[in-house]
Order: C-alpha cells, then structure tokens, then sequence
C-alpha cells in the first residue's frame, strides 16, 4: 500500500514538472516554457523553442512592419530615459573604453583614421570594428570583423583564466 501510494504520488509529481506543447506536441519539462500569468498552470501553452521559431518567422515575413514598431518603440519617452541611463552607467563603469572609442569614432570622421579593407585575422572583407588592445592608447587598433573579434574577446577571456593561447596563435 505504501509501495503504491509512493508510486501514485511520483507520478503526480513527474506530471507536474512536465506540460505538452500545443505548437510540436512534444511533452517537456515545464522549465522549456515561458512563464505566463493567464495560464492555470502558470506557463504558456507553447514551449520556448516553437515560440522562438514562430516569433522569428513573423519577424521575417514582415520585416518592414517590425522595423517600423521597433523604430517607434525605440522613440517613446521611457525608453528614451532608459537609454540615457544606461550610457550613463557604461560611461561611469568603463570612463577609459569610453574615451578610446571616442578617439576611434572623431579620428575616424576626420579622416585622420582609415579601416583598411579587410579582416587582420581571417581577411574577409566584411565590416569591420576596432579593438583596442590597450585603452591608453586609442589610436592603437587592429581592424576585426565581428566573428574574429568575438573570438579574439573570448579565447582573451579564456586565456586570463587558464593560460591557453589565443585561436590565431593555434596550439603550442
């Protein structure tokens, strides 16, 4: 008897950790769904990945109409003060990335500064950005595509941790 209510009981338990998603029909773990208010059980009926999946193809297939909401979302009052806010706080918390990107930016529109046409690293001639490797000295850029710079903050980051060398320096 205690055998089975034990069994009733974890089955129950499991039913509640677990919700089928309309959209896929998959039964998943109740952490794979947003949390939404209206719902009895507190999560929305589609799981996280159909929702990504149907948000991103409604973006696609009415871009012109998405942009035109972002663009006037991005004009109201409250989010005009929060952008504000935020520049601010990135000004106080990184005052010498600032002023390096500042530098880069005036250089560059006077044309004291030129990007040469492609990637230092993988040579694509995609567009590129500056990195700094020392703040101090502004001027001082190598010119990246995003994805080698990405890698370049990353493998960074990973080689202040654990000593390993950057991706562009290969295994030693």
């Amino acid at each position: 008897d205690s055998v089975l209510r034990f069994m009733v009981f974890y089955s129950q338990e499991i039913a509640m950790n677990f919700k089928k998603c309309f959209k896929c029909k998959e039964n998943k773990v109740i952490s794979a769904f947003y949390q939404h208010e209206a719902m009895a059980d507190g999560h929305f009926g589609k799981c996280k990945n159909c929702t990504k999946k149907d948000a991103s193809e409604y973006r696609w297939t009415n871009l012109e109409k998405v942009r035109a909401y972002d663009r006037a979302r991005a004009g109201t009052p409250h989010r005009k003060k929060k952008c504000i806010v935020y520049r601010e706080e990135y000004i106080a918390k990184f005052p010498l990335r600032y002023k390096a990107r500042e530098v880069v930016n005036n250089a560059m529109r006077s044309g004291r500064l030129i990007a040469p046409p492609f990637c230092e690293i993988c040579k694509s001639r995609k567009k590129l950005e500056a990195h700094h490797n020392d703040y101090n000295i502004p001027l001082n850029v190598r010119w990246l595509c995003l994805s080698c710079h990405r890698c370049l903050h990353r493998d960074l980051n990973n080689q202040t941790r654990n000593g390993k060398p950057p991706f562009w320096e290969g295994d030693k």
